[in-house]
């Protein structure tokens, strides 16, 4: 049995809500994926207007590039969608995304 992070979402079953931050990732590896959403959410990326939506690679390539990630941006909920490998680690933290979002926004 394979198992993702508590909090995280498969792309198939998604709920509805108020979202500022996607995080979409096509996954291969749970541990890999697990450490990037742990290292996401130490850095602020952890409230209820952020989420974290996979497609389930682990028995195969069942979502490829293009209609996994797809399907991720369609159903995504976030005002911003960030495509992202399972194997980054968050450097910076949320406040300072917000700012320069933020800035540019403005």
């Amino acid at each position: 049995m394979t198992t993702f992070p508590d909090g995280t979402v498969n792309v198939d079953t998604l709920p509805e809500g108020d979202i500022r931050y996607s995080f979409c990732s096509l996954v291969t590896n749970p541990g890999q994926y697990a450490d990037m959403v742990g290292s996401f959410r130490t850095r602020g990326f952890d409230g209820p207007d952020v989420e974290f939506l996979y497609a389930d690679n682990t028995g195969g390539n069942g979502h490829d590039g293009y209609a996994g990630l797809g399907t991720m941006i369609h159903k995504a909920r976030g005002r911003y969608v960030i495509l992202i490998h399972q194997d980054i680690l968050a450097i910076d933290d949320r406040a300072q995304l917000d700012a320069v979002l933020d800035d540019l926004t403005a």
